[in-house]
């Protein structure tokens, strides 16, 4: 391709209509909905799951024309384009989850013995590390009602019990999940004519985004919301017939939150009360992500939200176009201005993994220890925090010059060569924070 593009190896180009003398328009609405489709393939008997989508949208040109004011046929026109979407969805979701026996800490009929962590006998080996070498089982398998800890009966809330009863933990949870996805995104062009020698060219772009991923349990899934604004100017003068100058420039924002349901609303962490652990960034308030074995769907919202987006890249761009004999030069440079900031982090309302290593026998781990009753007692294997919010103000200006010569040897033969320099520095932080400690 053309020496004028450059900063990746592959281009893609797109151009927007403009208006024209006469006014165009045109309208479109596509539908579709649950109740046209068939049901989905884990449906075999039922109501089928909701489904509605809507997509709709208008395009408008023209000249711009405000009567007894101002006629603007032949200099001014526009274009204006707008689509939306609408699109809900309901998925089918399964998971493994504690009956209500064990939810009550009574483990008699799970097949496992559990034992009390408070009742294990150590030793010191020749090394001078402290094993365990037996321990007693709760009586019954049953779990009593005051070592029942305050930090998972505040977990228990959004852990939720089975929808099939019985002692089996296998697919024992069924819900439909509500997925919306929603968009609106509006473009504006105007081109002005000024004289046979100058034409200017405006565009305007908005765009606003909303989806949900579809979670195993109630409101605890991750939402994605974006915003979007792009401005862009160009000329186009002709300073003799074989000169012709253009200019552009052109600023985009875009605006990336990734959050949890609960963000804003809910803070989690600070109701479990855990010493120590605090979460001071409503952006990242949530539920604990909780990870369970022995087959069990672990509960919570996802490790890697919040992370915030505020962005902007501002574009300056020239090209001169020389016609000389046989040959049609090109040349020009562009300056680029990218701001990338963002915060945001995993582990923010903490990781806490149960694997049944509390309440196992040290003398035969065999058919021993449940992971349920590991967070019954508080007793976690593993945990994660993250602390605080990473915060980054990256900086870069790329820049680059390029020139091209296409040169028409004969009828039947044209060369096309040219050069171009590219300088892409690293990004910096604007503070220096890159490492962040607490």
């Amino acid at each position: 391709y053309s020496a004028e593009y450059g900063h990746e190896p592959s281009q893609i180009n797109v151009s927007t209509k403009s208006g024209t003398n006469a006014i165009h328009g045109t309208a479109f609405e596509y539908l579709r909905n649950s109740d046209l489709d068939a049901r989905q393939w884990l449906q075999s008997t039922g109501a089928k799951n909701p489904f509605h989508r809507n997509q709709f949208g208008f395009e408008l040109d023209g000249p711009v024309i405000i009567p007894k004011v101002f006629n603007g046929k032949d200099r001014l026109f526009f274009m204006a384009n707008y689509e939306g979407l609408r699109d809900s969805n309901t998925l089918r979701q399964v998971a493994s989850v504690a009956t209500n026996r064990m939810r009550a800490g009574d483990f008699s009929a799970s097949g496992r013995i559990i034992f009390d962590p408070l009742s294990r006998v150590t030793t010191t080996d020749a090394n001078g590390n402290v094993k365990a070498i037996s321990a007693m089982p709760f009586a019954n398998d049953i779990i009593p009602t005051n070592r029942i800890s305050p930090i998972a009966q505040t977990l228990l809330g959004y852990y939720p019990a089975p929808t099939t009863p019985g002692d089996s933990i296998l697919s024992n949870y069924t819900r439909g999940a509500f997925t919306p996805t929603n968009w609106d995104q509006f473009t504006q062009r105007i081109d002005f004519n000024e004289s046979n020698k100058s034409f200017w060219f405006g565009r305007f772009g908005w765009d606003n985004e909303f989806n949900s991923t579809a979670s195993l349990f109630p409101n605890q899934n991750e939402q994605y919301v974006l915003t979007a604004d792009q401005v862009m100017l160009s000329n186009i003068r002709t300073f003799r017939p074989t000169v012709i100058n253009e200019f552009r420039f052109g600023f985009t924002q875009l605006e990336s939150n990734a959050t949890t349901s609960s963000a804003y609303k809910n803070n989690v962490t600070a109701q479990l009360g855990m010493a120590g652990i605090s979460n001071n960034s409503p952006a990242a308030w949530g539920i604990p992500s909780v990870t369970l074995g022995n087959g069990l769907t672990g509960f919570g919202d996802p490790v890697d939200a919040p992370f915030l987006d505020h962005n902007s890249d501002f574009q300056w761009l020239d090209n001169v176009s020389i016609t000389r004999g046989r040959h049609s030069l090109r040349l020009g440079g562009e300056i680029r201005r990218m701001r990338v900031n963002e915060q945001g982090n995993i582990y923010n309302r903490t990781n806490q993994a149960y694997s049944g290593s509390a309440t196992f026998n040290p003398a035969s781990r065999l058919n021993t220890g449940y992971s349920f009753a590991d967070l019954l007692l508080g007793d976690m294997s593993t945990f994660n925090w993250a602390g605080a919010l990473a915060s980054v103000q990256f900086r870069s200006t790329p820049w680059s010059l390029y020139f091209e010569d296409v040169w028409k040897i004969t009828s039947k033969l044209t060369l096309n060569y040219g050069l171009r320099y590219e300088l892409e520095p690293p990004y910096h932080d604007k503070y220096r924070g890159v490492m962040n400690a607490y």
